[in-house]
């Protein structure tokens, strides 16, 4: 009979944990999906469902495609391809907040502000 009630609490803990992860029978957003600003206000970032793109603020072109994975709490590591250099590129960025990430890459550091 012990038996029974070990596995009963295997399936609800499994269950609490799934619904944890989830809401609405669809995942839970991180907390960096949106659009995002950089500090000198030349480019535009939209974070979605793993995927990013980059636009120039003035314009619109598309200045890079990407993707982001949490790898924290507060830690996001962005790869993406450069339209400009035709190069791939890779920066780990820290949320400072719910509306500011501070990225840094070999050799160069940059900010996002949340846009709206």
């Amino acid at each position: 009979m012990r038996t029974g009630y070990f596995v009963a609490a295997l399936a609800l803990a499994g269950t609490a944990l799934l619904a944890g992860c989830q809401s609405g029978g669809r995942e839970i957003a991180s907390p960096v999906e949106g659009r995002w600003r950089s500090s000198d206000g030349v480019f535009v970032s939209t974070f979605q469902a793993g995927s990013m793109t980059t636009q120039d603020a003035t314009t619109g072109a598309q200045l890079a495609t990407g993707s982001y994975a949490m790898a924290g709490p507060n830690t996001v590591e962005i790869s993406w391809y450069s339209v400009a250099t035709r190069q791939q590129r890779a920066a780990t960025c820290r949320l400072a907040g719910p509306a500011t990430m501070q990225c840094s890459q070999p050799g160069a550091s940059f900010t996002l502000n949340r846009v709206g």
